[in-house]
């Protein structure tokens, strides 16, 4: 799905939408059918923002809750849509997948919440930056600290889709994308729980560090993918000192999780604007 170009943002977050409104509606079986239909005629997002750093990445969010909210409404209006949207002979799983499992779908429906597995990002950063900062951090605690003009090379193994996401940081989205640039930034100024913001851009210091690193596939890595977001890094000094860290569940994964405190200290630093 992620490879043929979708957000999954988008496209697979209006289904949530339309539920949770269709739940405060409290519409029945063949409304919520409905609903979950409209909704999936409306699922959209494609990744070429990555392209040149374009708002769309943030828009898809806020698009996906609007449709699944008006799906809501109209199916309650008396509105139809396809019942079988999801696994329907053209519905989204065929249309936007090359491989289906419908199970998935309903497996542990109504004993297992999803929702309580749902990982809590840590940093403002692509997830896919996070077991490399991770990686980098426990580097940095082992040593007890890193200076950044002492690193002259730092190669980030991770799984294919990342490498092919990468950016470069000349926006704020193509910034946030960059597993390079957010090692480089936590580097810096140590794990950043705000927003990278324009003014980071321009930041020559976590420039010259960004160029230093090297985001490669590594073929093992890969293979876990995407039940595991790993990396591998290797951090090589100027005096020829070379440091390995592996992470492969980043922190803030259900099997990783934050503590109550971590969270508290990422919703005060949010909150502080």
């Amino acid at each position: 799905h992620r490879q043929r170009g979708f957000h999954v943002t988008g496209t697979v977050n209006v289904f949530g939408a339309a539920v949770a409104a269709g739940y405060i509606l409290e519409l029945d079986r063949r409304q919520m059918l409905s609903a979950l239909g409209i909704a999936g005629s409306q699922a959209s997002g494609l990744f070429e923002f990555r392209s040149n750093g374009a708002m769309t990445m943030a828009f898809h969010a806020g698009r996906a809750a609007q449709s699944g909210i008006m799906a809501a409404f109209l199916a309650a209006d008396g509105f139809t849509g396809p019942g079988t949207i999801l696994e329907g002979a053209d519905g989204f799983c065929r249309a936007y997948s090359d491989r289906t499992d419908f199970t998935v779908i309903t497996d542990g429906i109504g004993e297992c919440y999803k929702l309580m597995e749902v990982g809590l990002r840590p940093y403002c950063a692509c997830r896919y930056a996070h077991s490399g900062i991770d990686a980098v951090e426990r580097i940095r605690r082992k040593r007890g600290g890193l200076d950044p003009e002492e690193i002259e090379e730092i190669v980030v193994e991770t799984h294919r889709v990342a490498v092919e996401q990468e950016s470069e940081p000349n926006t704020t989205v193509g910034a946030r994308l960059s597993t390079a640039f957010n090692i480089a930034l936590a580097i810096v100024d140590g794990p950043r729980l705000t927003e990278v913001g324009i003014a980071d851009l321009g930041r020559q210091e976590v420039l010259s560090l960004a160029s230093r690193i090297k985001i490669v596939e590594a073929l093992d890595l890969t293979a876990m993918y995407p039940e595991v977001w790993a990396s591998r890094v290797h951090l090589k000094m100027a005096g020829g000192e070379v440091a390995t860290a592996q992470v492969d569940v980043p922190k803030g994964d259900p099997q990783n999780p934050l503590t109550a405190a971590e969270i508290e200290d990422k919703f005060r630093a949010l909150c502080k604007g």
